[in-house]
């Protein structure tokens, strides 16, 4: 019994090397994993410039050999003319386009998004390899501003244009606030504040002015803004850059 429990140290080293081995390699392929959002940079207008090439490419491949998107899941859509499409990223802003691939069953189903010369699936676009992405945090980047899109107009917004009162989720505009919560690396909801809507509501129910905030957790003070006040303190730098301008 002496004897086989002093089993040799090498091999002691080995099972530790091989028990460490599957978790390194989690860690790597964990550390190379990087979204859309933490990859995307540049003018918005050049990527578009590189979706039109890549869209050019397309239209001029053999339809008897197209290209094949393979969906997270195992299906496999073929890449051919009849399922792209542009479409505006910003609302009132027809010069940032991007380039949707559809369901060829469901045309008003998005399947995946080109960008930086790839696809991304849908569900990828809203995820995040970087842990400093966590709560209420505010749009800021272009990849952050893709995020905003896709969640308002492809994963929220589509069925709300069939209500019942024909109201849907327009795509915001270039420099319009808004904020997106994460939660373990996925975007998981956002929020904006409609200031002519909010004009509207104020306007005709002045009682309500000194009642209405904007609030960021845990609620402190210095983390709530008076709407009203937000809305008069903007119309006041717009009218002073249209005297400038």
């Amino acid at each position: 019994m002496e004897r086989m429990n002093n089993k040799p140290k090498w091999m002691a080293v080995k099972r530790a090397c091989c028990s460490l081995f599957p978790l390194t390699c989690i860690l790597r392929r964990h550390s190379s994993c990087r979204y859309l959002v933490d990859t995307v940079a540049g003018d918005p207008e050049v990527l578009q410039a590189d979706a039109e090439t890549y869209y050019e490419k397309l239209l001029k491949q053999s339809s008897s050999a197209p290209d094949i998107f393979s969906i997270p899941g195992g299906e496999k859509v073929k890449l051919e003319d009849s399922c792209v499409c542009f479409v505006p990223l910003y609302r009132n802003s027809p010069t940032c386009k991007m380039l949707l691939l559809t369901d060829p069953q469901d045309k008003e189903t998005v399947l995946a998004l080109y960008m930086n010369q790839r696809w991304w699936p849908v569900e990828d676009v809203v995820k995040t390899a970087d842990p400093s992405r966590d709560g209420l945090i505010s749009v800021q980047t272009l990849g952050e501003r893709i995020v905003l899109f896709v969640l308002n107009c492809i994963i929220f917004g589509m069925p709300e244009e069939n209500s019942s009162n024909g109201a849907f989720f327009l795509p915001h505009s270039a420099t319009e606030c808004a904020k997106i919560l994460w939660r373990n690396g996925e975007a998981v909801a956002f929020y904006s504040v409609k200031m002519k809507v909010c004009l509207k509501y104020l306007q005709a129910y002045p009682e309500e002015q000194k009642r209405l905030w904007e609030v960021e957790a845990p609620g402190d003070w210095s983390q709530r803004v008076n709407i009203w006040l937000k809305i008069q303190m903007e119309s006041s730098l717009s009218g002073r850059h249209g005297i400038h301008s």
